[in-house]
């Protein structure tokens, strides 16, 4: 990713996403954040960032658009409306004591520019019309802190439409390769991965414990509990969201209460080297393989006691949402934390990781 600073004056899842798509609430009715997609060539844009509020923002980077890792910064549909496979990482990021390389500064009326191959990332297969466009909202300092604020700015771009070569976009160099068919398998024959030893291992095994019974407490409560309390993480008590969720919730708990069967693979060693700093753990999707950094053991305790805190259980489940093995669609990261989720539309809130961790947060903590 190149990286420029521009001086400014300048099954039920599938109906319920059908249900929500044309949701015509807007998830902000003032951003401050002007994001522009322009066609580069091929497969590559460039993405322009513009703060046109009145103040400087340090704005989150991991796990956002700007983070320089491979992580989903675009959406793409391709030819028939289909949705593209992201073949990058989907990662949870700390949301306290983080460091200022954490964060990038915006000052008001600055653009911030990047190119980004949507090849790399993306899995690609045959030549045609492709639809690109981003949304979500980032968690915010302000400038010269690195203590969030509790808040978060929406942005939402334009759609712009690509004519993209397949046999072009088959040359750039993938982020992560993708696996072949034997390697795939192998990847099923194992659960919890070897690398997971010691401390590690017991912190994962407990984690996994927690994550299959409060998923379980999650399905039961999103089909049938407090309408208002769902609504409150997913912005709609509709019939076809709550099966959706709970059937989310369910896989989860499933895929959590076995460690030698199930259809990811569970490792305690940053084997893509995608740990940064302020890394909890991140998802390949494409992979189907969940890694915990080293700031899940050293951070994160088991079990918060905090409204919306982060803790070990609910990040394991924040990425096996991610994971198509789990449950297709596999999750994005649309936003961190509650004040990011309470901005993202009904569509965007089900489809975001953190919105069903901070749900179960709050059931378990009767919040």
């Amino acid at each position: 990713m190149k990286f420029t600073v521009l001086c400014s004056i300048l099954s039920c899842i599938t109906c319920a996403y059908a249900a929500v798509a044309s949701d015509p609430a807007q998830e902000t009715e003032d951003p401050a954040l002007s994001v522009v997609i322009s066609a580069i060539d091929n497969s590559r844009v460039t993405i322009s960032v513009t703060n046109v509020g009145s103040r400087g923002l340090n704005l989150l980077e991991e796990g956002t658009f700007l983070d320089p890792m491979p992580v989903q910064k675009v959406s793409m549909f391709g030819p028939g409306g289909a949705k593209i496979s992201f073949t990058g990482i989907e990662k949870r990021v700390m949301l306290g004591n983080l460091e200022p390389d954490a964060f990038t500064a915006i000052e008001a009326g600055q653009t911030l520019e990047f190119e980004l191959d949507v090849a790399s990332v993306h899995d690609i297969r045959r030549s045609g019309e492709y639809r690109v466009s981003t949304s979500g909202a980032i968690p915010y300092a302000e400038l010269g802190s690195t203590e969030l604020t509790g808040e978060s700015v929406h942005y939402r771009s334009n759609e712009i439409v690509m004519e993209i070569n397949w046999q072009l976009a088959r040359r750039v160099k993938r982020a992560i390769p993708l696996m072949t068919a034997e390697e795939q398998t192998l990847h099923k024959r194992t659960r919890l991965n070897t690398d997971c030893t010691g401390s590690r291992k017991t912190s994962t095994l407990n984690a996994l414990k927690l994550c299959a019974q409060y998923s379980e407490l999650s399905a039961t409560a999103a089909q049938s509990g407090d309408a208002a309390k769902f609504e409150e993480y997913f912005k709609t008590s509709d019939a076809s969201t709550r099966s959706t969720v709970a059937a989310r919730f369910q896989a989860v708990a499933k895929e959590c209460n076995s460690t030698t069967t199930g259809g990811t693979t569970y490792r305690c060693r940053d084997r893509y080297f995608a740990c940064r700093l302020s890394t909890l753990a991140y998802t390949v999707p494409s992979q189907n393989v969940v890694v915990n950094c080293p700031m899940y053991f050293s951070y994160l305790p088991l079990e918060s006691k905090q409204c919306h805190g982060q803790d070990q259980w609910s990040t394991t489940l924040h990425e096996f949402t991610h994971a198509p093995a789990v449950v297709k669609p596999g999750t994005n990261d649309n936003g961190y934390g509650y004040s990011a989720q309470k901005r993202l539309s009904a569509r965007s809130a089900l489809d975001n990781a953190d919105s069903y961790a901070l749900y179960a947060n709050a059931l378990v903590l009767k919040c």
